[in-house]
């Protein structure tokens, strides 16, 4: 990173000051990515892109599988090996039936990630689908 930001500082013009991160650039560059991955279209083209890795790795003859998300691009086809485990996706699914790490540790840790009960859910329907393929 450092020989990055040297060559653009001699091809720029720029001093040793401008390159450096400080407090306010640093928000600048976390706004925007936080803003930027926020948008339907970045989300649908993350979509694509796993469903391609998909195929590409189904292609080369490695099984793999993809769980849905709560909203399924209109414009792409659902792949044969996406596991729907439920109409909101994975965390509609752990939201629903309270095994995420917030429901777990009684609401002291703010956390809707699945938690221990949760990934065990998880992997438990991840096996179905599997066994009955």
């Amino acid at each position: 990173m450092k020989d990055t930001l040297r060559f653009i500082n001699v091809q720029e013009n720029l001093n040793d000051k401008e390159l450096v991160l400080n407090e306010s650039k640093y928000n600048l560059i976390r706004d925007f990515f936080g803003e930027f991955i926020s948008t339907e279209k970045y989300y649908e083209r993350s979509v694509w892109r796993i469903v391609e890795l998909s195929n590409v790795l189904s292609l080369m003859g490695i099984k793999n599988y993809i769980i849905n998300e709560s909203k399924w691009p209109e414009y792409l086809n659902k792949p044969y090996n996406l596991i729907e485990m439920d109409s909101n996706g994975i965390q509609g699914y752990i939201l629903k039936n309270k095994k995420t790490i917030l429901h777990e540790s009684f609401g002291k840790i703010d956390d809707t990630h699945p938690g221990y009960s949760g990934h065990i859910s998880i992997a438990d329907m991840i096996i179905k689908f599997i066994e009955n393929e």
